[in-house]
């Protein structure tokens, strides 16, 4: 079991916690990207350098 002690600032604090049972198969990182292969690795740094925000892979959200 591992015990963690959190503390927030002035302004609060969020926190996510995600768990599960491991996935099967290595994964491959890169910056924030975890894919299970290096060819989706590659195909989403295209598609950030993309930067088609708007219609793209990566859309953000609208404020």
């Amino acid at each position: 079991m591992i015990w963690a002690v959190l503390e927030s600032g002035a302004a609060g604090a969020r926190l996510v916690l995600l768990g599960g049972a491991t996935l099967n198969g290595s994964r491959h990182v890169w910056w924030n990207f975890v894919a299970s292969s290096q060819d989706k690795i590659d195909a989403a740094k295209v598609a950030w350098a993309a930067g088609d925000w708007a219609h793209g892979r990566f859309q953000l959200p609208q404020t």
